[in-house]
C-alpha cells in the first residue's frame, strides 16, 4: 500500500506488512502535527509533564502514544464523560490528571498536581480565555504549541510576563508547511508510520467502520458530536450503493428486450425494488419470464401486464392501477423500439407506423401521463436519428423525436431529461442477440460498438437524483459514432473533399477506384450485348465474392442472388452500383425476383442497347 499528498512532489512511501490499513487510513494531514509539533518543534526528551488541551480525534491517540513513550506524565483537558473514561481505559491516564473544558478552574488542578511546577509542553486547540489559562501552566523552559488558529487570526495578545524564565510560544500550521516546505511532510509523515509499524503509536479506538451502502449511518453518527475515535468508509467489491429508492417505483418501457432485460438487473443491482414495465406483448418470451423470476427471487416487486404505451388509453390503465398497488413513480426509461428494416419504396404503412409510434408515441405519452417532477426521464435513442441508417428512415425519424422531447423536456424544467443516442451495443440488445442484424451490421456500414460498462456508467450518471434540469444543449447525449467507411448508396457530395484519401487507398489495378474504372470503361468498350452482359456478371460475382468472404470460384451464375442471403438493402447497393458503373437503371423487383445472376447481366445489356 503506498500513501500519496495531492502535492505530486510528495510520496510518503509504503507500509510494513504488520501494519493495520485501517489504521493508517484514519490518519489525516493534521497528524503530520503529532510528530511535527511534537518532535520538530518543540524538544521532547527529558520532559515530565505535558498538557493536552482538548484535541480531537486522531490528535488524541498520536500525541498520548508519544508523550507516553518519551515517558511524560501525561494531563489532558476534556468537554465531556465518556471522553474521560476513554483517556482512563484506553492510555491509563489517572482520573486526577483530567480536568474539564468547560471553565478554567483547570489550571489550578494543573499546577496543585505538580506541585507548582507546571508542564513542560503544552499543545493546545483552544482559544481565548482558556488559552491563556494553559499558558499561565507552563513551566520553566517549557514549550507551548499552538495548534488552532483563532486568535491567530483576530491578532489577540498574551500576557508577556509568561515569557519570564526561558519559556516560549509556538504555532504550527501544517497547511502553510505543506505548500512551503513539501520535503518537511514527507520527513513527518514518514516518522509517523515508523511510531505506528513498531506499535509506539496507535489508530483511535475505536474505530468506526462503515461499508459504502451504510454511509448515511456513517454521517448521521459524525453528525451527533458524540462519537469517539474515528469513522472509516470501507470499500468492497460486494457493496451494494443504493442509487434507486427502495420505496419508489421505476418504470421501464421495453424492458423485457435486450437491453432493457439488461438495465432491469442493473437497477435491481442498485436498489430498485418495485419496477413498472410496460409491454406490447407482456411476459411472453422464456427471456421475459426468466428475468421476472430471477428478480423475484431478489425480492423485486414488478408489474408487467400486457400494455402498449404507444397507446395513452393502455398507459393510463396502467398508471390509474399502479396509484394503488406500487408506490409513487420517481424514474422512467424508455428503451422501447420496434426494427422493420426496409428501404422507403418497399416499406408498407403498417412497417412505417409501428415503428415510429414505438419512439414516437412512447415517448410522447410517457411524458405526458407520468408525474412532471421524477429524477429522471431518459430515452434510449440512436445516433441512427443523427446520421441515418440505410433502411432505417422510419427509426431514424422516431430516434430524431426522442432528441427533440428531451429538449423541450428540459427546456420546460423537468429534471433529469435526455435522449441518449447509442450506436452498436456489443453484448446486449437486439444486434448481440439477431444473427440477421449482427450480419448486416458487419458487412454494410456500421457503427462503433459501445461496451456495456460504459453504457451503464453513462445511465448511472443520468439517474441521479441530484443531477436537476440539465441545459438544453445537454440533454441529447451522442453516445457512438459512425466509422469512417459508408455505404456506396449513400454519397456525401459535400464532404467528397474528407473522403478521397479513404477512396484513393491503393494503386493501380489493386485499388478499388481502379477495379470501378476499369469495369465501367470495359462496359462502353464492349461491342456486343454478350461481351457487356459477361463483363456485368464477372462484376457482379466478384462483389458477392467479397462480401461472403469466399472464393470467386464458389459462386454459381445460375444461381439467384437470394440463393445467397442477400436482402433487400443489399439489392438496392447493387441497383445503385449497375446505375453508377453502367450507366443502365433497373428496379429492385427486377432483381430480386428470382433472376439468376447471368439473367441480370443479359438484363443489364439489354437495357444498355435500349437505352
Amino acid at each position: 500500500m503506498k500513501l500519496e499528498n495531492n502535492n505530486p512532489s510528495i510520496s510518503i512511501g509504503g507500509l510494513e506488512p504488520q501494519t493495520n490499513d485501517h489504521d493508517v487510513s484514519s490518519l489525516d494531514r493534521d497528524s503530520g502535527l503529532d510528530t511535527g509539533g511534537a518532535k520538530e518543534i518543540v524538544y521532547l526528551k527529558g520532559i515530565r509533564f505535558v498538557m493536552l488541551a482538548s484535541l480531537i480525534g486522531i490528535m488524541v491517540f498520536i500525541r498520548i502514544g508519544i508523550a507516553q513513550w518519551l515517558g511524560a506524565e501525561v494531563f489532558a483537558t476534556v468537554g465531556y464523560d465518556d471522553k474521560k473514561k476513554l483517556f482512563m481505559d484506553r492510555f491509563g491516564i489517572p482520573a486526577d490528571h483530567i480536568f474539564y473544558s468547560r471553565n478554567t478552574s483547570f489550571a489550578k488542578g494543573v499546577m496543585r498536581m505538580t506541585n507548582d511546577y507546571g508542564v513542560d509542553v503544552i499543545l493546545n486547540s483552544l482559544s481565548g480565555e482558556e488559552l491563556k489559562a494553559r499558558w499561565e501552566c507552563i513551566a520553566p523552559y517549557g514549550r507551548f504549541v499552538e495548534i488552532g488558529k483563532a486568535d491567530i487570526i483576530s491578532n489577540s495578545s498574551l500576557p508577556m510576563s509568561c515569557f519570564a524564565k526561558n519559556k516560549s510560544f509556538a504555532a504550527v500550521d501544517l497547511v502553510h508547511i505543506l505548500e512551503s516546505r513539501p520535503k518537511l511532510i514527507t520527513q513527518m509523515m514518514k516518522r509517523l508510520l515508523d511510531l505506528l509499524s513498531q506499535g509506539i503509536i496507535s489508530g483511535p479506538d475505536p474505530l468506526h467502520i462503515f461499508g459504502l451502502p451504510d454511509v448515511e449511518k456513517a454521517f448521521r453518527l459524525m453528525q451527533s458530536g458524540t462519537n469517539t475515535g474515528r469513522i472509516i468508509l470501507n470499500s468492497s467489491k460486494d457493496d451494494l450503493v443504493q442509487d434507486f429508492d427502495p420505496v419508489a417505483s421505476y418504470i421501464v418501457a421495453g424492458g423485457f428486450g435486450g437491453i432493457g432485460r439488461a438495465i432491469l438487473t442493473w437497477m435491481v443491482g442498485r436498489g430498485a425494488k418495485n419496477l413498472i414495465v410496460p409491454s406490447r406483448s407482456g411476459a411472453s418470451t422464456q427471456a421475459a419470464l426468466a428475468i421476472i423470476g430471477e428478480l423475484a427471487g431478489r425480492g423485486v416487486r414488478m408489474m408487467a401486464p400486457r400494455c402498449d404505451a404507444a397507446s395513452s388509453n393502455d398507459l393510463t390503465a396502467l398508471l390509474h392501477n399502479c396509484t394503488t398497488d406500487m408506490p409513487p413513480i420517481k424514474g422512467c426509461i424508455n428503451a422501447a423500439m420496434v426494427l422493420q428494416d426496409s428501404v422507403s419504396e418497399n416499406m408498407s404503412y403498417t412497417q412505417w407506423s409501428t415503428t415510429i409510434q414505438s419512439k414516437v408515441a412512447t415517448s410522447w405519452n410517457l411524458h405526458s401521463l407520468l408525474p412532471q417532477d421524477m429524477d429522471f426521464f431518459i430515452m434510449l435513442s440512436s445516433i441512427a436519428g443523427v446520421c441515418g441508417s440505410p433502411g432505417q428512415s422510419h427509426y431514424a425519424a422516431g430516434c430524431s423525436f426522442q432528441d427533440a422531447l428531451a429538449r423541450y423536456r428540459s427546456a420546460t424544467g423537468c429534471r433529469g431529461s435526455v435522449s441518449v443516442d447509442i450506436g452498436r451495443m456489443r453484448n446486449i440488445g437486439i444486434i448481440a442477440e439477431t444473427e440477421e442484424y449482427r450480419r448486416k451490421r458487419n458487412d454494410g456500414a456500421h457503427m462503433y460498438t459501445v461496451e456495456e460498462p460504459d453504457f451503464f456508467a453513462l445511465l448511472e450518471h443520468y439517474c441521479d437524483p441530484c443531477l436537476g434540469v440539465l441545459h438544453t444543449d445537454h440533454s441529447q447525449r451522442i453516445f457512438s459514432r459512425w466509422e469512417r467507411r459508408r455505404t456506396t448508396s449513400s454519397p456525401r457530395p459535400l464532404f467528397a473533399g474528407f473522403n478521397a484519401p479513404h477512396l484513393h487507398n491503393g494503386s493501380g489495378k489493386n485499388s478499388a477506384v481502379s477495379t470501378q474504372v476499369d469495369v465501367a470503361a470495359l462496359f462502353q468498350q464492349a461491342t456486343t450485348p454478350a461481351e457487356r452482359s459477361a463483363i456485368v456478371v464477372e462484376a457482379i460475382a466478384a462483389k458477392l465474392a467479397r462480401t461472403l468472404e469466399v472464393a470467386l470460384e464458389q459462386i454459381d451464375l445460375h444461381d439467384s442472388l437470394s440463393h445467397y442471403g442477400t436482402d433487400s438493402l443489399m439489392v438496392v447497393e447493387l441497383r445503385n452500383w449497375i446505375h453508377r458503373d453502367f450507366g443502365v437503371g433497373v428496379a429492385v423487383f427486377e432483381i430480386m425476383g428470382g433472376a439468376s445472376i447471368m439473367a441480370i447481366g443479359d438484363l443489364v445489356a439489354r437495357k444498355a442497347d435500349e437505352e
